[in-house]
Order: C-alpha cells, then structure tokens, then sequence
C-alpha cells in the first residue's frame, strides 16, 4: 500500500465486509477525499494561526527583554558615574579631612607653646608678686 493510499485511507478501497467488492462510486471518493483535504488544510490553517500568534508573542516578549537590557545597560552608566562622583567627593573630603588634621597638629603645637609660654611668665608673676609681697610687708614692718 503506496503512502498516499495510507494517509487518505485509499487501501482498502473496493473492498467492504467481509472481504466482498463494492463498486467504486469516484464522485463520493473525491467528496470523502475533498472533505479530507479540506479537513486538513483548515487544520493547517489554524497550527499556522498558532504558530504565528506565538511567534508574535516570542518577538514581542524579545523586544521587551531587548528594551529591559537597555534600561539595565542606562542604569548601570548612571550608577557607575554617580560612583565616580561619589569616588572623587570622597578623595576630596579625605584630603580635607588629612589638611585639617594637619592645621590641628600645628595648632595644638602652637598651643602647647604658648602655654608653656604663659607657665613661664606665671612662674615670674607669682615669684615678682611674692617679692612685692615682702618687700610690702618689709615696708609695712619698718613703718610700725
């Protein structure tokens, strides 16, 4: 039996029950046979349909992956400027903060000198003032 006998069902044509021959009618052999293909070419028709709306969907769903990969891409420029932005805010205010801490050193040296300074000077003061004290008291017991 040929593949096409097989597929439309051609095989067995003349034969009925019981292995007896019934004649061939060809109008209602290539009726049942148009109905067959027609059959066939709707249901080709809609796997068409389908697989197109599926494809549609496929490349719709791809635009949008293509479209979020791109925003993505967008927003990891933007996060990677404001990086450097940060980045460079951050050496500024680190050499700010290194820059103060050196004006603080130095004054702190400057202070500490000062009050050494003043120690000194206090240390005259306290020791003329006791000085003055006595000779105060020195005057006030040469008056009695």
């Amino acid at each position: 039996m040929s593949m096409f006998n097989a597929k439309f069902g051609l095989g067995g044509l003349g034969k009925g029950l019981g292995g007896s021959r019934q004649p061939l009618d060809p109008a209602a052999e290539i009726s049942r046979l148009l109905n067959q293909h027609t059959h066939h070419w709707m249901a080709l028709e809609k796997e068409i349909k389908d697989v197109k709306a599926k494809q549609e969907g496929a490349q719709q769903a791809y635009a949008a992956a293509v479209t979020a990969r791109e925003g993505a891409r967008c927003r990891l420029a933007e996060a990677e400027a404001s990086l450097a932005g940060v980045q460079a805010e951050e050496a500024h205010c680190s050499a700010e903060l290194e820059a103060g801490q050196t004006a603080n050193a130095r004054l702190l040296e400057e202070v500490e000198a000062v009050k050494a300074e003043l120690q000194g000077l206090t240390s005259e003061a306290d020791q003329a003032r006791h000085e003055f004290t006595d000779q105060v008291a020195q005057l006030m017991a040469e008056l009695k």
